[in-house]
């Protein structure tokens, strides 16, 4: 069944910390995914992610 934006945003808050485990200074982008409620700012932090590592 679908869940709906809200809900897949808080099912996918506990798996951002293992996708990303052992990338040098990423709390404060891990800080920012778990945070935000909306999909908009989450590919956000994802463009930023990618600056900064690439």
């Amino acid at each position: 069944a679908l869940r709906g934006e809200k809900n897949a945003i808080f099912e996918m808050r506990k798996n951002y910390s293992g996708y990303f485990k052992g990338l040098r200074d990423f709390k404060p982008f891990r800080l920012q995914l778990v945070s935000t409620t909306n999909q908009t700012e989450i590919q956000d932090t994802f463009k930023k992610i990618i600056d900064f590592y690439c």
